[in-house]
């Protein structure tokens, strides 16, 4: 999330200076000289161990969930941050992100951001706060970003509608950098199932109760990809899709999640399988919404169930091959 957040600051400062134009006198002409300023990139300057601690808050139902990124790698303009999120305890690392050190071209504007003094943890930080207006449809909403060159990342806190949903809590320099292969890896949930394999499962809208029954059916497999075919039950026929998905075979870091990973049984018509259940957190913004998802390496896709506000939104009803 903090990188769109960083991101969309960025995009509300960046621009062109206007190049000047000659101008004729006196039997003289004097030419203007172009001139750019520049935005310090989030991460630039810092060195590897660099890191930041902050929590990112729900105002509807009041979750915080805790993250930290470091900066694990630099090397020349670019550099690699890992992410690990609080569980138990104990960091556990999520993923890893690119990020360029390239300074952004700062637009010619007559308005300036104020600048205030912000307090993380034990540290006094000198930062802009900049107001923003996402929309999302016909809704708007107003926000203010906190950017500080002295934090690594650059974000200091986030408020939309007049609510807090984004704080940095801590940051500083770690005496471990951590290792770019200890990020928490999974199996691409296609990975291994042959050309025919498929899964049939239903969808539940909870608002309307109304059930969509689909199936998916790998109809291709490379050294990287497969691709995926998907239909709907519709009055007892089978009606494909028009278009394919293609979806990595390559493990991929394991999503952030809520609480540690529980084994449960599910059945699936005559099977009974062994199943990860964990609370997996998706946020849009400022919406955060927790789903509990059961996972198995045995099925096409990786997903037996997942359930929202308590009710059962998409379940497996079969898989195999053909």
């Amino acid at each position: 999330m903090k990188n769109w957040l960083v991101c969309a600051a960025v995009i509300m400062m960046v621009g062109l200076v206007a190049v000047g134009c000659g101008a004729t006198g006196g039997g003289k002409t004097e030419t203007a000289t172009t001139t750019t300023e520049t935005i310090k990139a989030p991460w630039a300057g810092f060195p590897e161990g660099a890191f930041v601690h902050y929590k990112e808050m729900d105002p509807k139902t009041g979750m915080t969930i805790e993250y930290r990124e470091t900066l694990a790698k630099v090397q020349g303009n670019t550099g690699v941050v890992v992410k690990a999120v609080l569980m138990a305890g104990k960091w556990e690392k999520v993923g890893m992100t690119p990020v360029s050190f390239q300074p952004f071209s700062k637009p010619k504007s007559d308005k300036e951001f104020p600048t205030q003094t912000f307090t993380i943890g034990d540290k006094k930080v000198t930062a802009k706060v900049v107001t923003m207006t996402r929309q999302m449809g016909e809704k708007s909403t107003t926000g203010n970003q906190v950017m500080s060159d002295e934090v690594p990342g650059g974000l200091v806190r986030m408020e939309m509608a007049g609510k807090c949903v984004w704080e940095a809590v801590e940051f500083g320099m770690k005496s471990e950098i951590p290792s770019l292969e200890e990020v928490v890896q999974m199996k691409s949930p296609w990975a291994g199932f042959p050309e025919g394999a498929w899964r049939q499962y239903k969808m539940l809208n909870p608002k309307d109760g109304i059930a969509v029954e689909c199936k998916d059916t790998i109809v291709k497999v490379t050294k990287e990809t497969a691709t995926v075919e998907n239909a709907t039950l519709e009055n007892g026929n089978w009606k494909k899709s028009e278009k394919t998905a293609e979806v990595s075979l390559a493990p991929m870091a394991r999503p952030p999640m809520n609480t540690p990973r529980t084994v449960d049984v599910v059945k699936v018509g005559d099977k009974e399988l062994k199943c990860f259940e964990v609370e997996m957190v998706n946020r849009m913004g400022d919406i955060m919404t927790v789903e509990r998802v059961w996972m198995c390496d045995d099925v096409p896709g990786g997903i037996c169930r997942k359930s929202m506000a308590g009710q059962v939104v998409w379940e497996l009803v079969g898989f195999g091959t053909k």
